[in-house]
Formats: structure tokens, sequence, C-alpha cells
């Protein structure tokens, strides 16, 4: 069934999506993989059904699922997700179709903003530094720079366009920092970000290109 085809989300919060295609369904939780089935279709009065081959969600590398999915039909145009987890028992999700990506509602700017970014920034404070090198960054202290880069992608925020500011998020959407960092904002020259610190406030940092 093609109308079943694409994204599903709840409407106001965040957390549980559904992609579908085909008759291939992944599930996610805050952009993780948690279940990747394929399912069958049966119609039972108002309800389109799947049945799906897999119910064990589960997050990647555990060998113990979470929870197992009980129910997962079509209604009224809403997708109805029914969890039983071990302590806490039966959970509901209702979603509907979205045009989010997994990045939530963003468009992504990487071939307008990736060659603004190449090089290296100075932080304005200290010598810490960032590189960006095609769609990878790195971080380290002047010429000591740390070997691993992180796979970014640059993106902005839709209800947010009118204002310019590019966001610089890890390719990874499951990820909610960018090493080290919250995330990077590109705004009107400088690079804006934050290292988060537990029980106190978080160190704010503002980069300049060099």
């Amino acid at each position: 069934m093609k109308e079943l085809d694409g994204a599903w989300e709840p409407k106001g919060y965040i957390g549980p999506r559904v992609e579908i295609e085909g008759k291939k369904l992944t599930r996610l939780w805050k952009g993780t993989s948690v279940l990747e089935t394929k399912f069958s279709i049966e119609k039972e009065g108002d309800k389109t059904v799947l049945k799906l081959k897999n119910h064990e969600l589960r997050y990647p590398n555990d060998r113990k699922a979470y929870a197992t999915v009980k129910e997962c039909y079509v209604q009224d145009d809403t997708l109805v997700l029914v969890d039983d987890f071990p302590i806490t028992g039966e959970s509901r999700d209702e979603l509907v179709k979205t045009e989010n990506s997994r990045y939530g509602d963003v468009t992504i700017v990487d071939d307008e903003f990736l060659p603004v970014l190449q090089g290296k920034w100075k932080c304005t404070t200290s010598d810490m530094c960032m590189e960006f090198d095609g769609n990878t960054v790195k971080f380290g202290y002047n010429d000591s720079m740390v070997n691993n880069s992180i796979a970014i992608v640059t993106v902005r925020y839709r209800y947010d366009f009118h204002s310019g500011d590019v966001y610089i998020i890890d390719k990874d959407p499951a990820k909610e920092f960018v090493g080290m960092f919250g995330k990077i904002v590109f705004r009107g020259g400088i690079l804006s970000t934050y290292i988060p610190v537990c029980d106190a406030n978080p160190q704010y940092m503002i980069f300049e290109k060099i």
C-alpha cells in the first residue's frame, strides 16, 4: 500500500519515528534505529493492521530487547503503536505523516555552507581550535588536533529560516552533540557553541576563522 510509504511522527513531542518503504518498516527512537522488519497487511474493519515479522525493540549492539510491539495499525490516517515494556507495561503512540527528516524540521544546506566552513577556526578566549575538511570537523589546540574527525551536516531550521542561522550537527541523527560541543551555530561570520558541564553552567565559546 503506497499510502503507507513515508515517515511518521507524533504531534507535539519528539522521540518515536517510523519510516515505511514498501514492505519494510523501520522504528527509531531519537534518531536511533531500534527495529527494522518486513511486514504484511491485514484489514480489520477500518483498520489496516501491519503484521510485523519481528516485534522486538532493541538498541544497536544490545542483545536483549527493551520492549516488544503488541500492535501496529493505521486508522483514520494515524499510525498507532502499542508497545509492551517489562516494567511499566503498555505504552501507546499515535503518529501521523511528516515531511521532517531524521534531523527534524530542517533543510540541509551543505552545498551552500560547507565551502564557507573549510579551514581552521580559533576560539576567541583560548587556544581551542576546530578544523573543517569536507564534511568533517576535528578539534584540538593550535597545532595539536585530535586525529578523529566527526562527520557533520549543515542545516537550517525551517521555522527559523529567516534568521539565516546555520546549525552544524553530527551526521548521525542519534547524537545530540558534535564531539565535546553542543550544536554549533554559524551566524554573522563566526561560530558559536558551548561545552556542556554537569552540575554547572555550560561553557560558551566563539570561534573565528584564521
